[in-house]
């Protein structure tokens, strides 16, 4: 028999965890290889997701998601991915009644001795939070709102580091444009800084002195961004007090709209009619209300599938997209990575008081080869991890500093089977899965490198040579670090 994993030896004792679950808490626990060690019961939701019948199970194929789901959709396949908490993420399960069901989770990857377990989830259902918000706006008759803040730092061009020539492209049109008011859509992958952008040009033009209002659109329930938006007029619904919508909140300032891809198709249309009219209407009023905020939205795919994909109204993009800047992902900034690595290690040892200055010969080799599918976020978060694990008197950041996702990642941590002195222990599904994993990464490899190549590294035709989506495509070079030059 196997030895008992380091993970399932946490949850062995369930009493605290029972005890957090019968307070409206539910709690879900993974092992590095994203298996279940541990579902409360709380998730009542979901009918099928009981403890006796998850354990042991991957979070990939109890809630069947691919590899662009468990990316986009799984807050804890993210957590072990990026080896960081997740704060305030909202979940939405479709079940199989056709109901759909929200939570509002946080999450934590279990480290121990700078080694990655697993993760572990804790949220309680968007109705129980609702209600709660509800109750206590009744009480206090306060303008209690689930919104995004208003930004207060400054963030202008100078702030963002770089020195290669496709990011003082986009630097430089969106220097031309500051003066403006016409809507302005900024095209990025995630954490390429696009609200960095949106902030610097709001700082830079004649709307400097007026509210910043920034709003993932991807971040807020469908039931909630029309109110989030445009505002509620009390008794519009049990509870509703008259209550300020971002637009309103902007008043003649800059509102950033990220995500509007995750706006549904009826918000949108809504939208649409605001901006053309220059007038709102707050949910349940019809009193109308002029606005002047000038709109820089943003989307983190190709705009052109959207459309096609019936993802986002071809109207609402050509309104948007009068000025459109395109921001590079991190892999294509040529330099740029060991500037930007210098320039966090920099930050960050003021930040936790320590004397970094000097990175180890491995690190840049390391870097420069890496896809960054986070980007500039995923950098930063890094550096960040390091230097906050990394001693006092130590002046060098060396590779193990590095998190252990990341390591994993770039081949440094040695996965193969455990041998110990009488014979050796070979998981047979393990081994398994992991040839066909090398076979599946060789085959990619070698297809998409050829395809590109064929087309000069020319994104849509290889997509469409390969008979795949231009995303699918990304997708497939990030997770198997294929660079398109």
């Amino acid at each position: 028999m196997m030895d008992e994993s380091e993970i399932n030896k946490l949850v062995t004792n369930t009493d605290i965890l029972d005890i957090i679950d019968s307070l409206g808490f539910f709690i879900e626990i993974v092992d590095a290889e994203g298996k279940y060690v541990y579902c409360s019961k709380s998730n009542q939701s979901a009918r099928f997701l009981s403890n006796e019948n998850v354990i042991g199970r991957r979070v990939t194929d109890v809630y069947k998601l691919n590899k662009t789901e468990n990316e986009n959709k799984s807050i804890l396949m993210r957590t072990m991915r990026e080896g960081r908490s997740i704060k305030n993420f909202v979940w939405q399960y479709n079940a199989s009644d056709g109901k759909k069901y929200f939570w509002l989770t946080d999450s934590a990857p279990i480290i121990k001795n700078n080694k990655q377990l697993g993760a572990i989830c804790v949220g309680r259902s968007f109705r129980s939070v609702k209600e709660a918000v509800e109750k206590s706006a009744q009480i206090t008759e306060a303008d209690i709102s689930i919104t995004a803040p208003i930004v207060k730092e400054n963030c202008f061009f100078k702030d963002i580091v770089y020195q290669s020539s496709s990011m003082q492209e986009a630097v430089e049109q969106a220097r031309q444009i500051v003066s403006s008011s016409a809507p302005v859509l900024l095209l990025g992958e995630t954490g390429t800084g696009k609200e960095l952008f949106a902030n610097s040009i709001h700082n830079e033009s004649p709307k400097k002195n007026a509210p910043f209002v920034a709003i993932n659109c991807g971040a807020i329930p469908e039931t909630l961004l029309e109110s989030t938006l445009f505002g509620t007029s009390k008794g519009s619904y049990t509870g509703a007090i008259e209550k300020k919508g971002l637009f309103e909140e902007a008043r003649n300032g800059t509102i950033f709209l990220d995500e509007i891809n995750s706006l549904n198709i009826d918000t949108q249309a809504k939208l649409l009619r605001v901006i053309e009219d220059k007038k709102l209407r707050r949910v349940g009023s019809n009193q109308e209300i002029s606005i002047s905020a000038r709109i820089i939205s943003a989307i983190n795919a190709d705009p052109f599938e959207l459309i096609h994909n019936n993802k986002i109204r071809p109207d609402l993009f050509y309104r948007f997209a009068v000025t459109t800047i395109e921001i590079p992902p991190l892999r294509q900034r040529e330099n740029d990575v060991m500037l930007l690595t210098r320039f966090f290690i920099k930050h960050c040892s003021l930040l936790y008081h320590k004397q970094v200055d000097q990175i180890c010969e491995d690190i840049p080799k390391v870097f420069q080869e890496y896809s960054w599918p986070g980007n500039v976020r995923e950098l930063k978060h890094i550096i960040e991890h390091a230097i906050s694990i990394i001693d006092k008197q130590q002046t060098t950041l060396d590779m193990h500093h590095l998190p252990y996702y990341f390591l994993r990642q770039v081949g440094h941590i040695n996965d193969s089977p455990v041998v110990t002195t009488s014979f050796v222990k070979i998981d047979y599904k393990s081994a398994r899965n992991k040839y066909l994993s090398k076979c599946e990464h060789e085959f990619v490899c070698n297809t998409v490198k050829e395809a590109l190549s064929v087309f000069n590294g020319n994104i849509s035709k290889t997509a469409r040579a390969l008979n795949i989506t231009r995303q699918h495509l990304y997708t497939l070079m990030r997770e198997h670090q294929i660079n398109n030059s």
